[in-house]
């Protein structure tokens, strides 16, 4: 059996820890783990808590932690993702990918075209979904720690510029944007489908965002979202030298 990770609200001391509900049902109900099968539980610190089931029966599960270790898979480059609010599946979609692709940090935008707003209270109950799936994608993919989520922003209240490279996507530049060759953070802002209006392209320029062409079609917003990720990756991250 491939090694099984789980998450753990609080970092997990060496010797037993006892597992959380979500956890237990995982092991106990749904994987039918036994006592020696190896975990890793991981709390978001970028560490791996290594060991294996303790204890496992209807009343609790425990681990036995044997090793706790940085985590070989933290992103060495900072990434912010500035994603305008997009359909449901496809902003769900996105989170996931940007952990895989090794967003640090990532803030949804409301836009003039945005799919919709976020109330105070619709993102209270969003933000309990998204943070379970930038959880579970980090799991999956091997993080120890994932992406800081902010609550929704107008785009206009979150145009300083963040990092050493700050790029709008534009589909409407006539040309690609001459990129400097060595860089220590990037910031990438993604529209809603049919792009930002001509306004705000104007005010994140005003702000210090440059605008950039991503290729010589029009892409949808959760494919430009993994598109720009991916390319900021070749050119300064993990994937220079694929």
């Amino acid at each position: 059996m491939r090694l099984v990770r789980l998450f753990h609200s609080q970092p997990p001391q060496l010797g037993l820890n006892w597992l959380e509900e979500a956890a237990a049902h995982k092991v106990g109900k749904v994987l039918r783990m036994r006592v020696g099968d190896a975990v890793e539980l991981v709390c978001g610190d970028g560490r791996n808590y290594r060991g294996a089931i303790a204890q496992c029966d209807k009343k609790a599960v425990a681990a036995e932690i044997v090793a706790i270790a940085d985590n070989p898979c933290t992103p060495t480059l900072p990434l912010h993702l500035y994603m305008a609010l997009i359909k449901g599946e496809q902003q769900d979609w996105v989170l996931q990918k940007a952990v895989e692709l090794g967003a640090t940090a990532i803030v949804p935008l409301m836009t003039a075209r945005s799919e919709r707003e976020l109330s105070a209270e619709r993102w209270l109950k969003k933000q309990q979904h998204w943070q379970g799936i930038l959880t579970a994608a980090a799991l999956q993919c091997g993080r120890a720690e994932w992406p800081v989520l902010s609550a929704p922003q107008p785009l206009d209240e979150t145009l300083n510029a963040p990092c050493a490279l700050n790029i709008m996507l534009s589909p409407h530049d006539e040309a690609a944007l001459q990129l400097p060759s060595q860089i220590d953070s990037v910031a990438l802002m993604i529209g809603p489908e049919g792009g930002f209006t001509a306004e705000e392209v104007a005010l994140a320029c005003s702000k210090g965002w440059q605008t950039q062409l991503l290729g010589n079609r029009i892409l949808r917003a959760d494919t430009a979202a993994v598109a720009a990720m991916t390319a900021v990756q070749l050119n300064y991250g993990e994937f220079k030298t694929w």
